[in-house]
Parts: structure tokens; C-alpha cells; sequence
């Protein structure tokens, strides 16, 4: 049956979805657990029951200008640019929703069809200077902030206890970012796949960053072993 399911990192709705969310989860090691209400049809992550506020009416224009819907071919009405996705809200600094990110899943998974989708950036996302998780991270009590790939990755880091993981939302780490995790840790760890793309990436994450240096400020490379 399908039913709610709440991101365990943000505490929001990640979507109106079914089993086949929930495999996706557990599939990138990411622990879902269960409840049914009266209708039997609710599952949560994390059993949480929030749901970010809506306190005035949403504009189209607005809609269409933060990326959430899209207009139809024949412009007459409003489309989910996210229907048949797990989503994940990315939160600013004060923990306020700024975008989403949108993974396939289950039939939804077609070759010819991006895996990921995310907001477009706008006066209130701006790519370069957000990261996912880092919300929850400044929060965190674990020593070392961690820089790893994706969504999900930062999920199932936090629930292994590393609540302090984090993510560059589609882009390069950015001078913005490495100035946000710099004012809480001193040596940031990269930590990315360890598959060939994984370890390419380091490296330009490593040229990146290199020239952002700083007395008393540096940042560690974890390497994985090869395909993980």
C-alpha cells in the first residue's frame, strides 16, 4: 500500500511513495522502520510525523520559478516535476527548506530517464554555498565532518553515527563550503566512492581546494577500497 515516508535526516516528508522506496533505502543501507495507522498504510522513517508548514498560499509563478512544478505542453496546467520520486529536501543553515533533490525508483527506473533530478537554483538555493546535511552537522557531536557524494551516502552515514557527514549538492566543493565546515572542524575528511569516478573525483575535489588553504585549516582524503 503506499504510504509516508519521512526523511530521517530532516525529519520532512521525502514522499508520497510505496515498498519501493523503502527498498531503495535499504539497499544503500539506510534503516527504515514501519508504523500502520488505523488504515494500515502509513510507513515512516524514523516515526516521525512533521511536515514542513504551509502558512499561505503557493503562487505559480513562484512554483515554477523554484523548480517544483513544470507547465504541461499545452500550458494549461501544472505538472509534479518530482512524481514517482524518493525526495530529499535540502535545508540552509537554520534547518528552513531551500530545494529537493529527486531519486527514481522501482519502475520509475528507466535508462532514459535521469536517476537525479534537483531544484534549479534561486534567490534561495544557490548550489555552491549549501550543503546536504550540514544542518544537522553543526549540530553533530562527532569529531570530524566528512564530505562524501550523495544523498543517500550522508543518510546512511548519519545513522552509522557519523552525524557529521555532508554533501556538495551536484557541484565541486566550493571555497563557500569549505569556509562553512572550516568554522567547526579544522580538517574536513573527503571521503568519496572507490570505484574509478570516486577517486577521479578527489582529485578535482583535491585542486579545488588546495588553493583555498589556510593557516591552521587543511583538509584529509579517505580511501576506499576499490568498488565501494
Amino acid at each position: 500500500a503506499e504510504g509516508k515516508i519521512k526523511c530521517q535526516l530532516t525529519k520532512y516528508q521525502m514522499c508520497i511513495g510505496c515498498k519501493a522506496c523503502t527498498s531503495v533505502c535499504k539497499h544503500n543501507a539506510i534503516t527504515v522502520h514501519t508504523s500502520e495507522n488505523e488504515d494500515g498504510d502509513e510507513a515512516e522513517i524514523n516515526l516521525q510525523n512533521q511536515k514542513p508548514p504551509v502558512d499561505e498560499k503557493i503562487s505559480e509563478e513562484i512554483l515554477l520559478k523554484i523548480g517544483v512544478c513544470f507547465k504541461s505542453y499545452s500550458g494549461d496546467r501544472l505538472l509534479n516535476r518530482y512524481i514517482g520520486r524518493l525526495i530529499f529536501p535540502i535545508l540552509d543553515f537554520s534547518g528552513k527548506c531551500i530545494g529537493f533533490g529527486g531519486r527514481t525508483f522501482g519502475a520509475n527506473s528507466r535508462k532514459d530517464v535521469a536517476k537525479y533530478i534537483n531544484s534549479p537554483e534561486s534567490e534561495i538555493y544557490i548550489k555552491n554555498q549549501s550543503l546536504y546535511g550540514f544542518a544537522q552537522a553543526k549540530k553533530g557531536k562527532s569529531k570530524d565532518i566528512i564530505f562524501v557524494e550523495g544523498y543517500l551516502d550522508v543518510i546512511s552515514m548519519h545513522q552509522a553515527g557519523f552525524d557529521r557527514t555532508v554533501a556538495p549538492l551536484g557541484t565541486a566543493l566550493s571555497e563557500t563550503q569549505m569556509n562553512m565546515c572550516w568554522k567547526f572542524c579544522d580538517t574536513p575528511i573527503i571521503m568519496l566512492d572507490g570505484d574509478n569516478a570516486g577517486v577521479k573525483a578527489s582529485y578535482r575535489w583535491i585542486d579545488r581546494i588546495l588553493p583555498e588553504l589556510k593557516p591552521g585549516k587543511s583538509f584529509r582524503v579517505a580511501r576506499l577500497p576499490q568498488n565501494t
